[in-house]
């Protein structure tokens, strides 16, 4: 079944983050700076069970969280922030150019910026690893 197709590109992709330093928790990676900040990849699959994800980064700050800490009457910073914790969001499929030969062959991702990646009972898993992993090595880099 489908579901499947996703377990088993999540088992690609946990190792291939693992070795760019994230943890992870269920569909979430985290990967802590050396001063405090938490850098955030998300697979999020589509709410209403159609088979498709796409891929959400973001930054939870340290100083902004300090900040924030008695005006929201929270004892503590976070230590997995959640997607909706984090101060700085954006999906991977909104930072690639309009220029990239992958953006470049999908209309909508090309016009409206946002990315979905479609998968079935039959999706080469490897093929999906092989076209997201550059993605994310890319925009990782930028973001830490």
């Amino acid at each position: 079944m489908y579901q499947e197709t996703f377990k088993n590109f999540m088992k690609l992709i946990r190792p291939f983050l693992k070795q760019q330093g994230f943890s992870s928790r269920g569909n979430n990676f985290h990967k802590r700076h050396p001063e405090g900040n938490i850098g955030m990849i998300n697979f999020q699959k589509n709410p209403d069970g159609i088979p498709k994800f796409t891929i959400n980064i973001g930054v939870y700050s340290l100083v902004l969280a300090e900040f924030f800490l008695e005006k929201f009457n929270e004892k503590k910073i976070k230590e997995y922030p959640s997607l909706g914790d984090y101060h700085w969001n954006t999906r991977v499929g909104s930072l690639v150019p309009k220029e990239h030969p992958a953006r470049q062959k999908d209309d909508f991702w090309y016009k409206v910026g946002d990315k979905w990646w479609e998968y079935d009972d039959t999706t080469d898993v490897e093929k999906l690893f092989q076209d997201i992993s550059p993605l994310i090595l890319t925009h990782e880099a930028q973001t830490s």
